[in-house]
């Protein structure tokens, strides 16, 4: 007897295409960006959206439409994500986005700094 099948949601996308592409969420926010915009994303913005992922599962309209165009060919990937893996590759999606923020920080505080002295 088959299983009975379901859709995933946007965050279970998200982390598909991360996975399957060997990449971070973070990094499928920024090639969705790339993508739907052509051209790179700010900083600040990518890192606004990404929060709000995060934290309350906001995908923005970019990123939906990204995960959804490449879904087909993860699908077709034989493997599968385990518990652990999706817990790995969301534990490096916060981490990059702890990197980004504090460069950010210390890069204007830096800038500031030299502004002042």
């Amino acid at each position: 007897m088959k299983p009975a099948s379901r859709c995933l949601n946007d965050s279970e996308l998200v982390n598909l295409v991360a996975y399957t592409q060997h990449h971070s969420e973070y990094e499928v926010f920024r090639r969705a960006y790339l993508d739907w915009y052509e051209q790179p994303a700010p900083d600040r913005r990518l890192v606004y959206h990404f929060v709000r992922y995060l934290f309350y599962q906001e995908t923005p309209v970019w990123v939906r439409h990204y995960v959804r165009q490449v879904q087909p060919r993860c699908l077709s990937y034989t493997g599968t994500a385990t518990d652990a893996t999706t817990f790995v590759y969301t534990v490096v999606s916060i981490y990059e986005w702890c990197a980004v923020t504090f460069q950010q920080f210390f890069g204007q505080v830096c800038s500031d700094t030299a502004l002042t002295a």
